[in-house]
């Protein structure tokens, strides 16, 4: 005898419960992404600024020729020259170490490589251009004689033909005075002529 067609409908409704009832849900974990610090072989590098060495040159100059270059009061060298220079030092980034060294040796001393340069109201003669790398003029300053003041006979340097002078060894004002010539005046005889010593007071060097 076949089972009614109803017969079959329960028993597959019961089959599905109990299948439904065997079955646990499953629930899915959101996932969740969680930053962590890890290293990852990369190197952390700090910025390492090493400062630049400044350069420092040793410069020598006759401090003995105010207001170009003097020893101050406080025994620091000082004067237009020691200024001008400094000023540009800071300008471009260098330091300067003053020598004050006496003019009779100084062209010898940068020869001999006791310093780098000379800032001490060089003269630029074509004699010297031939040796040493001058920078462009930046003051001019001439010759002068100087007499007492109540002199009158001396009006020019043709008046010193036969007088002696004094000028500054190897300065331009000696160049000057050694270049002055000229008969003495009657009075004066080879015999009596003077020694000539020079110096000025304010030649260039």
């Amino acid at each position: 005898m076949k089972p009614k067609w109803t017969t079959w409908l329960a028993i597959l409704m019961v089959v599905a419960m109990v299948l439904s009832a065997c079955t646990t849900p499953q629930t899915t974990a959101p996932e969740t992404e969680t930053e962590t610090e890890t290293e990852t072989g990369v190197e952390a590098t700090a910025e390492v600024v090493v400062e630049e060495e400044v350069k420092t040159y040793v410069v020598a100059t006759d401090a003995a020729f105010p207001p170009m270059e003097f020893v101050d009061e406080n025994k620091n060298i000082a004067g237009f020259d020691i200024d001008l220079l400094n000023a540009i030092a800071e300008t471009m980034g260098f330091k300067v170490e003053w020598k004050n060294t006496a003019w009779d040796g100084i062209f010898a001393g940068l020869e001999s490589g006791d310093y780098d340069a000379i800032m001490s109201s060089v003269t630029i003669r074509d004699d010297r251009a031939e040796i040493y790398d001058f920078t462009e003029p930046y003051i001019n300053a001439g010759q002068a004689i100087i007499v007492p003041a109540d002199n009158t006979t001396v009006m020019g340097e043709a008046d010193l033909v036969g007088l002696k002078i004094g000028a500054q060894i190897g300065t331009t004002g000696a160049f000057a005075a050694e270049e002055i010539t000229g008969t003495p005046p009657p009075s004066m005889t080879p015999s009596t002529w003077p020694c000539w010593t020079w110096w000025a007071a304010i030649s260039t060097s």
